[in-house]
């Protein structure tokens, strides 16, 4: 997704075209999975709305927990079939603090 020192995360977090992003790279990465070995999962891995340890206050708030739970809708939609959380405690990605 975003730069976590970016400025301007606070605003973009929750904007459609920083939400498709996840759609984009997912599509992608489906498109080449079902050609090349269709019968593979796909698992996300080390994932969060902001790289660079995010932002304190925003990638670490509910207001991210809206980009969590739009990129499991998404994923979900491609049919992949695992996404792995980076952090659930701690540092700025945290979903339980």
């Amino acid at each position: 997704a975003g730069y976590g020192q970016d400025p301007s995360l606070a605003d973009e977090i929750l904007e459609p075209g920083f939400l498709d992003f996840t759609r984009v790279i997912a599509s992608s990465i489906s498109t080449v999975v079902r050609r090349e070995a269709p019968h593979a999962q796909v698992w996300v891995g080390e994932t969060a709305a902001a790289w660079d340890s995010g932002e304190a206050g925003i990638t670490d708030t509910f207001e991210s927990g809206f980009w969590f739970v739009d990129q499991l809708g998404t994923v979900a939609s491609l049919e992949q079939t695992v996404m792995c959380r980076q952090c659930f405690v701690g540092g700025n990605y945290t979903m339980i603090g």
